[in-house]
């Protein structure tokens, strides 16, 4: 009996201290950071569950901003660019009467609906990186999608010192990123198109994944069994290309340009040279100026409808440099 009566005592303070500190943390609907001091503003910002670079140096841009403003930044991560994903986590942040959301645009619909509801309820909002779809009337920050290609270009000319057949592989996701991708494609054509001796066999779409990378990249292989050069416009498929081109014992015949700056994209750059370069957004300042114009808008200033950020063209002669800095931050 005893026994027993100690046990259900043990259990009561467990349950009493996992109340207190529920308690302590949600009772007054707020947050405090580090310092103690109560944030001005809670804004919740909506990013993806990936391990790329990007979205590792984009917290980091995005807390150093709300550190130095006072401001709560509260990161949800949903699925890889999945448009009910972010709208169902913007539906919650509004339920939740959060004072600014930042996110993606996944499409142009659904995503411009759910802003409508959070506007009408005095939530400020903003997206960045906007690959797939920019939403009309609301502020964007991030990399500019034809300087992007432009700078694929160039690394591809220099890669292939102006003379190849090229293969160019877009990102496939979103049902409406037809108007990205030809921003994309047109800055690497336009580049293309002052080197008469490159010729582009072939643009494909891909999705990430490695299943659907090997897939077409055997296609690829095989119906152009001369091909020089490779250009890449994602991230995550990036690195993928490179193995099968190890795999393939194709290192030296063909030369690959990417997008993004993945640990073993890096690799590649600066060990046997499987790619040749690869061009890479600035994260960090997009998540800086991201939570920075958030929070400007919430003191009712005006901001840029658009704000560019710069991008980072790497190749063997600064991959380093860039990991140094990188670790920096």
């Amino acid at each position: 009996m005893k026994r027993i009566f100690a046990s259900l005592v043990v259990a009561l303070v467990i349950i009493a201290a996992l109340f207190y500190d529920l308690y302590g943390t949600v009772n007054d609907g707020t947050v405090e950071n580090e310092a103690g001091k109560q944030p001005k503003y809670h804004i919740q910002v909506i990013t993806q569950n990936s391990d790329e670079h990007f979205w590792t140096m984009f917290k980091k841009g995005a807390s150093a901003a709300g550190a130095e403003l006072n401001t709560y930044v509260e990161f949800v991560d949903v699925t890889q660019k999945d448009v009910d994903s972010s709208v169902q986590a913007v539906e919650k942040a509004i339920y939740s009467s959060v004072d600014g959301i930042a996110l993606q645009g996944q499409d142009i619909t659904k995503t411009s609906a759910v802003l409508e509801i959070a506007k009408s309820k005095n939530i400020a909002a903003i997206t960045f990186e906007n690959e797939l779809s920019y939403i009309p009337d609301v502020p964007t920050v991030g990399s500019n999608l034809y300087d992007i290609g432009q700078k694929e270009g160039e690394l591809g000319v220099q890669a292939c010192k102006g003379k190849g057949n090229a293969v160019l592989i877009v990102n496939g996701a979103g049902s409406q990123s037809s108007q990205f991708k030809s921003l994309k494609l047109q800055g690497i054509m336009d580049v293309f198109s002052k080197h008469a001796g490159i010729s582009v066999q072939a643009v494909y779409t891909l999705s990430a994944g490695m299943f659907e990378t090997e897939k077409l990249m055997s296609k690829i292989l095989a119906q152009n069994p001369k091909i020089d050069l490779i250009v890449c416009t994602d991230e995550r498929n990036t690195p993928s290309i490179a193995q099968i081109i190890v795999d393939a014992d194709r290192v030296g015949d063909v030369s690959i340009v990417g997008y993004g700056a993945m640990p073993q994209t890096l690799k590649y750059i600066g060990g046997r040279g499987v790619i040749y370069g690869t061009v890479c957004p600035d994260a960090y300042n997009i998540g800086y100026d991201t939570v920075s114009q958030l929070y400007a808008i919430l003191n009712g200033n005006q901001v840029s409808e658009s704000l560019n950020t710069e991008l980072f063209p790497i190749n063997k002669t600064n991959v380093d440099q860039f990991m140094v800095k990188t670790n920096e931050r």
